[in-house]
């Protein structure tokens, strides 16, 4: 398969070209591409995997109309994120000054977790699968120890309860800082 990295290149008619080509030819069987917001979702048959941002305290892309369409077609999604670059992990106290609004947020979310008796790593990726129970995570990993700890946590079911707790929390605190793309 292959990826486009910038959702704007999409529309280019020569990148379309290429990959029309790829897949004539065999050497690719999927394509698609990296989003950041739903208007940039394809709706051509040509892309049948993309990738988008999700976590609980960014999920509008993955509720949108459009992406269920994607969906519905046959089209496959990927969700980056859902750890907000780790930041959904750090214990809040640990949290750099530059995120201190979203301090509050965090504190919230792992109390939820404390309460449950939950690890941060399985109601984070529960959520993601309440949403689209279909699609595939996107994670970044420092090791092997760290790949099998959130394979293993992300296995473990968590109430439909506890996961709608999440995602109210996750709803109420609306922050550009919640993309790392405003991180500065």
């Amino acid at each position: 398969g292959l990826l486009i990295h910038n959702q704007n290149t999409w529309g280019n008619n020569n990148t379309k070209l290429f990959v029309e080509n790829l897949i004539k030819t065999k050497k690719i069987n999927h394509v698609g591409v990296s989003i950041y917001d739903q208007k940039f979702i394809p709706e051509d048959s040509l892309a049948s995997i993309i990738q988008v941002p999700g976590n609980i305290f960014n999920y509008k892309l993955l509720t949108s109309k459009k992406l269920e369409r994607f969906i519905n077609k046959g089209g496959e999604v990927h969700v980056r994120s859902v750890f907000i670059q780790g930041l959904l992990l750090m214990s809040p106290h640990k949290i750099p000054d530059y995120f201190a609004k979203l301090i509050k947020p965090l504190k919230e979310f792992h109390n939820l977790c404390k309460k449950n008796d939950v690890n941060p790593i399985t109601l984070s990726t529960g959520c993601i699968f309440k949403l689209i129970p279909q699609c595939k995570l996107v994670i970044g990993i420092d090791s092997i120890e760290q790949l099998d700890k959130i394979i293993n946590k992300t296995k473990i079911q968590v109430s439909d309860n506890i996961v709608n707790e999440a995602l109210k929390i996750g709803k109420q605190y609306s922050s550009n800082l919640w993309d790392p793309r405003n991180w500065s």
